[in-house]
């Protein structure tokens, strides 16, 4: 079977591939200015930037910018709380803004994100 430019012959090349792709994931929780890293994979550490304001740092630096991020955010105490965009992104580490139903910057009491790259093998 195709898929994209990768020959997947049985299930031991989805696992490999699937390993391969995710190039970091963590949790973390937020209270006021404090932020602390739960639990992660090549998640080094998080830090506040300023209201809303987040950096992700990676153990390892990835091999390319060429990289996807998917974050979500928790917020028991308001449900507008939303991520509003990755605002600056490296191979060391990506920033994101979080702001409320008004547009305003908000802080959310934790968040999960996935990193999917490219391995270097394939590109």
């Amino acid at each position: 079977t195709k898929v994209g430019y990768l020959t997947v012959t049985d299930d031991s090349d989805v696992d490999s591939m699937r390993d391969n792709m995710v190039s970091a994931r963590g949790f973390f929780s937020i209270s006021g200015t404090t932020v602390t890293k739960i639990e992660g994979f090549n998640f080094d550490s998080v830090s506040r930037v300023s209201a809303g304001k987040y950096r992700v740092t990676f153990t390892d630096s990835l091999d390319t910018l060429y990289y996807a991020t998917s974050i979500s955010m928790i917020e028991t105490s308001n449900n507008q709380v939303r991520l509003e965009k990755i605002t600056s992104q490296t191979t060391g580490y990506f920033e994101f803004t979080v702001h409320d139903g008004s547009s305003n910057t908000d802080n959310a009491e934790a968040a999960t994100f996935i990193v999917f790259g490219t391995p270097s093998t394939v590109v």
